[in-house]
């Protein structure tokens, strides 16, 4: 069963409404006769009905709950079948009325007996994020680049497949060399982010600690070496498909937009030129022209400075935990981690459940200009 998340509106053929209800922090579930197991109010749309006002009668039918508030969180679809979440807070919690729930209760957490332990845990997580999302008192939105916005990890193993292919010194098997490579490029990156070396030698770096014969190589042939392979990485460049939706959407509710990645500007520039990505008024801070990298808080506060934004409300978005996350807190920014590959509750399975992000007024403040940027 293959449970997806998707922004809020993006299905015209919905035929279901969920909602997930909050009685403070508590969350509403019902038993129906005869069942002992627990699930979310929420049902098919009736002919002509739209889903809020679905998602509003399924919540009384089935909990008696009259919602102080009630707002589309984010659709899903199981298996390809589309429904639409909402988000509610009670606000009056009548009698359950005559219908197939036998029982309403609220939970500080789900239990065990799931009418669909499947589909749930996944909704009511979500819907949890979500709330916390559209709390956030935000005027500014930092997203790291790589594997957050560019599938980096498909376009690094077809170009060092590629890339091997050509050199004859090369007999690994195609797993082989993804793994090796992929070792390399965290060890060394890890260098460079520490300070230790610069990005070039890096990138010698890598070449050199990948096959024996290479390790005394000269800077000359280990730049000539690497420049083969990043072209086989630049080709292989993709943009993940939630990644300009987002940007477009944070940029129509009015938010500051900036790309904090460690690696070189103009690299990085070219990523963001080819994804599709450097729409205006997105700024692009990358560690080589700050002077600092992830996950120093200087690099983050600098970000915030170039986007005019107080760190408290720039919200920032990573795939690595210690890099992004750690980094951006102590900086003083609240921070998602992004885990696209395993389900985590207190962590975003996709950049489409930041589709609830609002922009809050906050005058006086002016993005910094680009000399200003780099730490003194």
């Amino acid at each position: 069963m293959l449970v997806e998340l998707h922004p809020a509106d993006s299905h015209d053929d919905l035929r279901y409404v969920v909602v997930v209800a909050f009685d403070q922090d508590r969350i509403v579930l019902s038993r129906k006769h005869g069942h002992d197991t627990w699930e979310t109010p929420g049902g098919h749309l009736e002919p002509g009905e739209g889903p809020l006002a679905a998602a509003r009668r399924e919540l009384y039918e089935e909990s008696g709950v009259r919602p102080r508030a009630l707002y589309p969180a984010f659709d899903f679809t199981v298996d390809g079948i589309a429904s639409r979440a909402f988000v509610a807070e009670v606000g009056q919690w009548d009698p359950l009325p005559d219908s197939e729930m036998a029982e309403t209760r609220g939970f500080d957490d789900l239990p065990d007996q799931l009418t669909y332990p499947d589909i749930a845990p996944i909704v009511v997580a979500a819907a949890r994020r979500a709330v916390k999302i559209r709390s956030l008192p935000l005027v500014g939105l930092l997203l790291d680049l790589d594997r957050t916005l560019l599938d980096h990890d498909a376009a690094a193993a077809s170009a060092v497949l590629a890339w091997a292919a050509t050199l004859p010194q090369w007999h690994g098997d195609q797993a082989e060399s993804v793994d090796r490579w992929r070792e390399l490029e965290a060890r060394h990156f890890s260098e460079y982010q520490r300070g230790e070396c610069d990005f070039p030698e890096q990138r010698r770096r890598r070449v050199r600690g990948f096959l024996p014969q290479f390790a005394k190589l000269d800077d000359a042939e280990a730049d000539r070496l690497s420049a083969r392979y990043l072209e086989h990485y630049q080709n292989g460049w993709t943009a993940f498909a939630d990644a300009r939706p987002l940007i477009e959407h944070a940029l129509s509710v009015g938010l500051a937009v900036g790309v904090l990645t460690n690696g070189d500007q103009d690299q990085q520039g070219r990523k963001l030129h080819r994804l599709g990505l450097d729409l205006p008024g997105v700024r692009l801070f990358a560690s080589s022209a700050l002077g600092v990298a992830k996950p120093h808080p200087e690099a983050f506060r600098l970000a915030c400075a170039g986007l005019g934004t107080p760190p408290a409300q720039t919200l920032m978005v990573g795939d690595d935990v210690d890099t992004e996350i750690v980094g951006a807190r102590a900086a003083g920014l609240p921070a998602w981690h992004l885990a696209r590959e395993t389900a985590r509750p207190n962590s975003l399975s996709t950049l489409a459940e930041l589709h609830g992000l609002r922009a809050w007024p906050t005058p006086g403040h002016r993005a910094a200009p680009a000399e200003h940027l780099r730490p003194r």
